[in-house]
């Protein structure tokens, strides 16, 4: 069994993310590219598990608990995990210019997080909020799930 990853949220602060705006201004990421279909990552436990074994390897340090999203693609998207700056530049670091994003809590069948994601867009647009880019951050591994039998996603639209 791999490690998992999950933040173990209460449901308390789980819901404090829902509609909330969060300033990713200077965050910084170990990103890599992931094959991703309709929106969702192919083998996202796998992918995590090998990205932060990468990171420490590299000698980088992820922040605690780390924010660990995935940046839309309908073909190939990104894996974020947060880390703390190490200083210069490194290939497959980022840190974020001016960022605000908002967010958006789903708790269902990972199936239906497309779903999910247009009905947060249409919520935004009827607000006048205008977003490009979208980030999920799966609160629940594969394991966590079969003891919980819930599936939590929190889902960050990008504000223009």
């Amino acid at each position: 069994m791999m490690k998992c990853f999950c933040p173990g949220m209460t449901e308390e602060e789980f819901m404090n993310w829902d509609m909330q705006e969060n300033d990713w201004t200077g965050k910084t990421f170990y990103q890599v590219k992931v094959p991703m279909i309709s929106h969702f990552p192919v083998a996202p436990e796998l992918k995590i598990f090998r990205v932060m074994a990468e990171i420490e390897e590299k000698g980088f340090r992820t922040v605690a608990p780390p924010l660990i999203v995935f940046n839309d693609g309908m073909l190939m998207g990104s894996l974020m995990v947060e880390i703390v700056s190490p200083g210069g530049k490194y290939a497959n670091v980022v840190t974020m210019g001016p960022t605000r994003m908002i967010s958006k809590v789903y708790t269902g069948p990972r199936h239906l997080v497309p779903k999910a994601l247009k009905e947060f867009d249409r919520l935004l647009m009827s607000r006048k909020i205008i977003t490009n880019d979208y980030y999920f951050w799966f609160l629940t591994c594969k394991n966590c799930n079969k003891r919980s039998k819930e599936n939590k996603t929190i889902i960050f639209a990008k504000v223009l």
